[in-house]
């Protein structure tokens, strides 16, 4: 299973100088995968704490069976498949993990939208993704 976005392998990467996501992103960037540890800005433009990010793509389901998603953040995150909140962990804390699956067809395609912010310190997001083919 392969992210897409504007033609490219990844994620869009929008960036706001807050915690909530709010106004216009004040940097954009393109992420060939979700394994990000920041312990400064993580892109010009964004203050070392204090920010938040949206990071969109789409994912083509390559088998019929369940796609399995891992996520791990230091502070707050969410996980989003077509428009649902699949899993979360919304607050300031250290690394967490959460795990979330769906069942998919093949060639079928998941619009997924992760929402994520850093309070302080290091920020820390990751995505593991994982096929489970249908026998």
């Amino acid at each position: 299973a392969s992210y897409q976005t504007n033609g490219k392998t990844g994620f869009s990467a929008r960036y706001f100088n807050n915690k909530t996501m709010k106004g216009n992103a004040v940097a954009t960037a393109q992420m060939e995968k979700v394994d990000m540890f920041e312990s400064q800005s993580p892109c010009e433009g964004v203050t070392p704490d204090g920010w938040s990010m949206i990071l969109e793509s789409k994912l083509t389901s390559p088998e019929d069976g369940d796609i399995v998603f891992a996520i791990n953040g230091d502070d707050g995150y969410r996980l989003f498949v077509d428009g649902k909140e699949l899993c979360s962990d919304w607050g300031d804390h250290a690394e967490t993990s959460r795990v979330a699956t769906i069942s998919t067809t093949k060639g079928q395609k998941h619009i997924i939208r992760i929402e994520y912010y850093d309070n302080e310190y290091n920020g820390i997001l990751r995505l593991k993704t994982m096929m489970i083919k249908k026998p």
